[in-house]
């Protein structure tokens, strides 16, 4: 017994899985969240720009017992005086960024740039133009004519805030008539949906500077997503198709194998009491159908038998039944018979019998390795068994240390 645990011991799938199941109980015993308290209550939060934390604890009170608690540490925050030193910190740079290349906010030809945010600072930022024919809301230049505007920039950072406003001076803005027409369309459109908020539909405008306008949805784009996923489908259900006809096929060729043996040993036995071939080959089709075995190997035995009543020669059909099976055994088989019927040999019981000692040979090697396979297949099983049996035991042993 305990050379057959060593040896299955030294088989390379047991070490590995063994080696796995050391690793991953390491793993499991070293795994968990790193402490964020000491003994003291301290609690440590992530810096500015850390993130908040979810930190269970377990607290334990004299004379009372032990109360879990929950807790959202949230991340450090800027105080209010750190904030107004950062606040002169970034105002130069967040105006350098709003002029977007113009010289400066007294002469602002170009687009400015409303930006949300600015690297290196946890404000955000929200701006305000006090002329909405000035610019938009992202800072496009949209006048027609030049003039001034007041722009309100609003920095906010959690309950802080504070608002610096500056006075641009700006000139008309370039357009040329196709641009014109196409700003004054969107204005229009603008100005059709808010005139009536109480109606059932928006009226469009059907024509801008004397021009006719017609409107469509655009097309939408196809997503090639779904066409992929379609044919993606359907290469899995052909691989799928194909692979459960060769389970099929090498299911049925299985069953001939296994049951050739029976079949060659009826034959010789049968022979040995004088029938012919013929007659063997229909009584022991005969002899299947009142039993209560089914096997492949009968019903292309029974084709055969049809053949021969219709009057296909024996030759014909035992060559058409070997090229039906497709399996190496049962073309010796009917190729010992026909050539029986071509030489009429005296020796073809003695020529089955040794066919039939090689058939139960092959048997018996089949037999072992189907049972050497379903060992293998029983090994990750026993492997996870092991696993669940060791967790069980030491997890404990380590929880009380």
């Amino acid at each position: 017994m305990f050379k057959d645990i060593k040896g299955f011991l030294k088989k390379k799938e047991v070490k590995t899985s063994l080696c796995i199941a050391a690793v991953t109980l390491l793993c499991y015993l070293s795994s968990g969240s790193e402490g964020v308290t000491d003994e003291n209550g301290v609690v440590y939060r992530d810096d500015y720009d850390g993130s908040k934390q979810s930190v269970y604890l377990e607290a334990d009170i004299e004379g009372v017992g032990t109360e879990t608690l929950f807790l959202d540490v949230k991340n450090r925050q800027y105080t209010d005086e750190e904030c107004e030193a950062m606040h002169d910190e970034c105002l130069p740079k967040i105006m350098d960024v709003m002029l977007n290349g113009n010289p400066s906010i007294e002469e602002v030809s170009g687009d400015l740039n409303f930006a949300e945010c600015l690297s290196g600072y946890p404000f955000s930022f929200s701006w305000n133009v006090g002329s909405k024919g000035s610019f938009d809301s992202h800072g496009k230049l949209i006048a027609h004519e030049g003039g001034a505007v007041s722009v309100i920039l609003a920095m906010t950072y959690g309950e802080w805030e504070s608002e610096d406003i500056f006075e641009i001076h700006y000139e008309a803005a370039a357009y040329d008539d196709l641009q014109q027409v196409r700003d004054e369309l969107i204005t229009a459109v603008r100005e059709s949906e808010e005139e009536d908020r109480t109606g059932e539909a928006v009226f469009l405008p059907p024509e801008i500077e004397g021009r006719r306008v017609t409107y469509r949805e655009p097309a939408t784009e196809k997503d090639p997503v779904i066409f992929l996923l379609g044919v993606a489908a359907m290469a899995f259900v052909f691989v799928g198709a194909q692979a459960d006809r060769k389970n099929e096929e090498k299911k049925r060729r299985d069953k001939l194998i296994d049951e050739y043996p029976t079949v060659i040993m009826k034959m010789v036995m049968y022979l040995s009491s004088g029938m012919t071939i013929r007659n063997v080959w229909i009584r022991i089709y005969e002899d299947s159908l009142s039993g209560d075995k089914s096997n492949p190997i009968y019903d292309e035995m029974g084709i055969t038998v049809n053949e021969l009543k219709t009057g296909v020669s024996e030759a014909a059909a035992y060559k058409d039944f070997s090229k039906r099976t497709a399996v190496p055994a049962i073309t010796r088989f009917t190729t010992l018979l026909t050539q029986n019927l071509k030489t009429g040999s005296t020796n073809l019981s003695k020529l089955l019998s040794g066919e039939a000692e090689d058939a139960f040979e092959e048997r018996k090697r089949r037999a072992r390795v189907k049972g050497e396979e379903a060992g293998t297949k029983l090994l990750l099983p026993m492997t996870l068994l092991m696993l669940v049996v060791m967790v069980i035991i030491m997890v404990p042993a380590f929880l009380s240390m």
